[in-house]
């Protein structure tokens, strides 16, 4: 008996393990410290990584610059020999002109066409016809040898021609290769520029979700804890923003904030994305935040404001608008479930949608730094303060969402 309740407990004990799943990963991954933890160690090697990939670029700009280097030095060297075979073909033609002469006037010395020459003195200076036959075969030597070093340096000269032909072909395959290896060096440049980014903003975050993962330690939060539902339930417990992230997977930037607009007043007050899934898109907080309110504006649009606390004690806010729908909830639904509750960056809380005056499906996105709605933050305690200070901010060079997300024109992950 004892040993079939065994079995029946550890049975039960069985399924129920299977159907949670282990507690180290759960669905609700997103509230719990853990995942924190888990972002910590993400962006620790994204920053190593990215200062690896850095490392070796360097060394891969450095030998490739060595390369030029040699290819410069090379290239120099065969300009010096380049000049130098010139000079000896000069050398060469100025003394094969003078040979030329020389076995000229010996071959008319030898017919004796010129009495007055000093070789034909030479010969006829002779004593006996012994002495004219040795002269006269002296002249002839002096002949064959002119002859011989004509050849030899026609010989020369063609060698040296040909060898500068060679040499301008390997000065011109160098030059090319130096080209490909500038663009080479300016693609590693590129990669390293981007390496650096990803390393700068990888710190940032590293920086930003430690403090934040000592912060709830701090509160007492242990790994497997839900923030603001297991610990951190009060209120009064300020969450920081930690890192900062796009408010959707997918997006395109369709407009920005600026003069331009389709208002009366002729200005954007958000940055327009459209996503790629419709109104299936996801909509998600930039950052751990807390809910502030939910509501539908004249037009009938859907909207969401979440406020944010940044490291360094300032505050944010972001408010979406058009959505067509809240998590869980139908369309028409203005009250958010989770008003005044904690959201992280992997919190899903509305989709993207056409709701009000809009001309398709978008997210249109304001942000600024301060707490809009907020009685106690005078420069944007309603709509009208809100829409001036973000224009005001603007105008002083505030460029909003960008300062804390990067928004390229497209993008495909956050």
């Amino acid at each position: 008996m004892k040993k079939v309740l065994f079995i029946l407990l550890f049975g039960i004990l069985l399924i129920d393990w299977f159907l949670a799943g282990p507690t180290s990963v759960s669905a609700g991954c997103s509230d719990r410290l853990q995942c924190y933890i888990d972002e910590v160690n993400n962006e620790q090697a994204k920053y190593d990584s990215a200062q690896s990939k850095i490392s070796l670029t360097e060394a891969q700009i450095k030998k490739t610059k060595s390369e030029i280097n040699q290819i410069l030095d090379d290239i120099q060297s065969m300009k010096e020999e380049t000049v130098e075979l010139q000079k000896q073909i000069e050398e060469a033609n100025k003394e094969i002109e003078e040979k030329t002469l020389q076995s000229k006037e010996l071959f008319q010395y030898l017919q004796i066409t010129n009495g007055n020459n000093v070789y034909m003195e030479y010969i006829f200076g002779a004593e006996d016809v012994t002495d004219l036959i040795y002269r006269t075969a002296i002249v002839e030597q002096l002949t064959k040898y002119n002859n011989r070093v004509i050849d030899e340096l026609k010989a020369l000269i063609v060698k040296n021609q040909e060898r500068t032909k060679e040499l301008e072909r390997k000065q011109k395959e160098m030059s090319e290769k130096k080209i490909q290896l500038d663009a080479k060096i300016a693609s590693l440049e590129g990669e390293k520029s981007s390496s650096s980014e990803i390393a700068a903003n990888a710190k940032k975050q590293l920086e930003d979700l430690q403090k934040q993962v000592e912060y709830f330690k701090s509160k007492g939060c242990e790994p497997n804890d839900r923030i603001g539902i297991d610990c951190m339930k009060s209120g009064g417990d300020v969450i920081s923003a930690a890192g900062w992230y796009r408010p959707t997977e997918r997006g395109r930037l369709t407009q920005h904030v600026g003069w331009g607009g389709v208002n009366l007043d002729g200005f954007h007050y958000g940055y327009d994305i459209a996503g790629g899934w419709g109104r299936g898109e996801a909509i998600y907080p930039l950052a751990n935040g807390i809910v502030k309110s939910t509501w539908t504006d004249n037009y009938g649009a859907l909207m969401l404001v979440i406020y944010y606390q940044d490291s360094d004690g300032t505050w944010y806010t972001s408010q979406y608008a058009h959505l067509s729908r809240y998590v869980g909830l139908d369309r028409n639904t203005v009250y958010y479930p989770y008003v005044t509750k904690y959201v992280t960056p992997n919190t899903v809380v509305a989709y993207m949608g056409d709701t009000g005056f809009a001309f398709g499906v978008h997210l249109h996105l304001e942000f600024a730094d301060c707490r809009y709605g907020d009685v106690q933050d005078y420069d944007c305690r309603n709509y009208t303060r809100w829409q001036n200070y973000i224009k005001r901010r603007y105008n002083e060079g505030f460029s909003g969402v960008t300062e804390k997300v990067g928004f390229p024109y497209e993008w495909s992950s956050r």
